[in-house]
């Protein structure tokens, strides 16, 4: 699958759940301002099935390399990051994954499960970033459990695989390459950022009032 085609589908699942980033995505563009997305990232699980690796390789078929690798030991997350070989301007790739050994047993046994229940055929891994949740049904007891011991774990429980973020590149935008001047933009044209306590609700950073 070219890349053109994996990244407007994961921008299209992106701006259906966050409609909000479609409408901050436009206003730029009415602001005639070219749109840099600086990344792209992705949260998984660190099971051999589903773990970094596997979510890399439309992206490593795509001439994407291995750049970088991260370690969030109070998260427990390791990280690794790709770019497009020979090509600056195409958004790198971030991909975290849960390390599930360091987790509270109630974690472990949960994911664990939820995963051995979901259907993880041939077709499914083939296009593993477009799948979304595959554990279901989803209990929003099970959520609130997770999320109080894991944001990471509950969003990955919901949303499963796809894009958790995409990104505005501020540096390469013309009138707007501050972050004042964007926040400027974006509140005159309502929207607010969301406090600490709502970042859940959505993947986009910013709302509507």
């Amino acid at each position: 699958m070219k890349l053109d085609t994996i990244f407007n589908r994961l921008w299209n699942d992106y701006i259906s759940q966050n409609p909000s980033a479609g409408e901050i995505y436009n206003l730029f563009l009415n602001e005639e301002e070219v749109i840099v997305n600086d990344h792209i990232a992705f949260r998984t699980l660190d099971y051999p099935e589903i773990n970094i690796e596997v979510l890399a390789k439309p992206f490593i078929s795509n001439d994407y390399i291995a750049k970088g690798e991260y370690v969030f030991k109070e998260k427990h997350l390791f990280a690794k990051h790709y770019e497009l070989a020979g090509d600056s301007k195409s958004p790198r790739i971030f991909i975290s994954q849960l390390i599930l050994s360091e987790c509270s047993e109630y974690i472990q046994k949960t994911l664990r499960e939820a995963f051995e229940k979901a259907n993880l055929g041939k077709s499914t891994l083939e296009d593993l970033i477009f799948s979304g949740s595959l554990f279901s049904p989803l209990s929003y007891s099970v959520f609130n459990r997770l999320r109080e011991e894991s944001e990471y774990a509950a969003w990955f429980y919901v949303f499963g695989f796809r894009a958790n973020h995409f990104t505005v590149s501020i540096n390469s935008l013309k009138k707007y390459n501050q972050i004042f001047s964007v926040n400027e933009l974006l509140k005159k044209n309502g929207f607010v950022a969301k406090s600490a306590d709502k970042i859940f609700e959505s993947t986009n950073f910013y709302r509507k009032k």
